[in-house]
């Protein structure tokens, strides 16, 4: 049993009714969640919770400032973060630049038994530290429609023909008339 130091009851010390805290003593705040709740809610309404809304610039000041105090801290700790949790951090990418989740990417890539779309080959390409990309998820730039998955160079082949099919029949036409 654990008492709250705000509304003195006296609670059970379970993560139902207190938050974990790691620097306390028995790992947990001193304040219930009900009444933390309730000195947020009542924080919010006696601040100007939305000045950031109001004063856009002096919020990107406040940000660049604190940025370039605490940089190479951020910077570290966000290259730990990304190393220890890699399938968060391509999730985020892949719902942000296609609207897909890292599940939906692999239930694509199974689909396709791992092979490009186009050339049926695996991916080649690689990063810098030597390991093999994934396969890229290829997409139309006009609709943001996502089709299928292609390796780097199918890709690459794709977005210089600016997706644009009369060129890749001159292209057809040229290679067979020169082969």
């Amino acid at each position: 049993m654990k008492t709250c130091t705000k509304c003195s009851r006296e609670l059970p010390l379970t993560k139902q009714y207190f938050s974990p805290r790691e620097l306390a003593k028995d790992g947990f705040r001193n304040q219930c969640k009900e009444c933390r709740r309730l000195g947020r809610k009542e924080w919010i309404e006696k601040t100007d919770y939305n000045w950031g809304r109001d004063n856009p610039e002096k919020k990107n000041q406040l940000k660049r400032s604190f940025w370039a105090k605490h940089k190479d801290r951020l910077n570290f700790e966000r290259k730990e973060d990304r190393a220890k949790n890699p399938d968060k951090y391509r999730n985020l990418s892949l719902v942000r630049l296609y609207g897909i989740t890292l599940d939906k990417y692999i239930q694509m890539h199974e689909e396709q038994g791992g092979l490009c779309a186009i050339c049926k080959k695996p991916e080649t390409a690689k990063r810098k530290d030597g390991s093999i990309r994934w396969l890229c998820v290829d997409h139309n730039h006009t609709t943001k429609e996502n089709r299928q998955l292609l390796c780097s160079r199918c890709n690459t082949a794709i977005g210089l023909i600016f997706d644009n099919i009369k060129i890749s029949e001159e292209v057809t036409k040229y290679l067979r008339r020169h082969s």
